[in-house]
């Protein structure tokens, strides 16, 4: 049995190198094999560790593929939420940036506060340290 599993791998690894009509033409010789071949049995015995093999490997594809792909979709994730975080860190700093600016034109803290939509209490702050970010 070993020694046929491992005909089988070799079998297979040398199918990989062949092209697809010589494939066929393999296939359509097993098809016609005669009934009373001595080899049938154990060429059959080949096949079918093939077949399992294949199979197995055929499974193993499909679940690391399916493992890139929510794997992708976490990665996915994951950046989408940095861009938005990044994407709202520069919307807040733009917003203390127009909060400055106003500020240096002399405007009343509530009113910047209200067209800036950051807090009384920011504004107040950049008011005291317009330096800091």
């Amino acid at each position: 049995m070993r020694k046929c599993l491992q005909k089988s791998l070799d079998i297979e690894a040398a199918l990989k190198r062949r092209s697809r009509r010589e494939k066929t033409s393999l296939i359509e010789e097993l098809q016609t094999l005669p009934k009373n071949d001595r080899f049938r049995d154990d060429i059959l015995e080949i096949v079918s560790n093939m077949i399992a093999i294949l199979e197995v490997r055929r499974q193993e594809q499909e679940t690391l593929e399916i493992e890139e792909r929510e794997f992708l979709m976490q990665l996915s994730t994951v950046y989408t939420q940095r861009l938005e975080e990044a994407e709202q860190r520069g919307e807040q700093r733009a917003q203390r940036n127009i909060a400055r600016n106003l500020l240096i034109q002399g405007m009343e803290i509530d009113r910047v506060a209200e067209l800036t939509a950051l807090s009384v209490e920011e504004v107040a702050k950049l008011r005291e340290n317009p330096s800091n970010d």
